[in-house]
């Protein structure tokens, strides 16, 4: 009976501890009223200037929510957060997934961009990954003329974050 027991408890406190999850993926879902949690992760906010697009959804499966900037190209000497993905939850590993795209400006033709994805697991701890690159202002949407992205360690977002003055 004791194993029992022991099983029941373990599977009640992983469910509330997937459930905690869960709830920060509906919190987060609700835009800028997540801020508060954003902040409290250090994940980027959505910022007052951004719009969400439409973005369909599957059959009672939340794809993806995708926030903008109105503007394309940053202003000189200006960080533009220029776009957040907030990704459904998911079940596999019990995680919440954001992504956001930060664009500076160098000079009339070239600017970077560094790209942010934080992972809140079903511990509360933030995972974060990066990639950096340098991009053409003198294109069009920029397609196609990016640098080879970098990838960046959480040491090295920590670096670029504080160059571009950002929290």
């Amino acid at each position: 009976m004791s194993g029992y027991k022991y099983f029941l408890i373990v599977s009640v406190l992983l469910t509330l501890g997937c459930q905690s999850v869960r709830d920060k993926s509906f919190k987060l879902h609700n835009g800028p009223s997540g801020n508060a949690l954003r902040e409290k992760y250090g994940i980027p906010i959505i910022e007052s200037y951004m719009v969400k697009l439409d973005t369909p959804d599957f059959i009672g499966f939340r794809g993806e929510d995708r926030w903008e900037s109105k503007e394309i190209t940053p202003i000189d000497g200006k960080v533009l957060h220029n776009w957040k993905s907030i990704y459904a939850y998911d079940e596999e590993d019990s995680s919440v997934k954001e992504c956001d795209g930060f664009r500076i400006k160098l000079n009339d033709s070239v600017g970077q961009g560094l790209n942010i994805c934080s992972k809140i697991n079903s511990k509360s701890i933030v995972i974060r990954s990066g990639e950096f690159f340098t991009y053409s202002l003198l294109h069009p949407n920029n397609d196609g003329l990016a640098s080879p992205f970098r990838l960046l360690n959480e040491k090295e977002i920590d670096s670029v974050l504080k160059s571009w003055k950002l929290k």
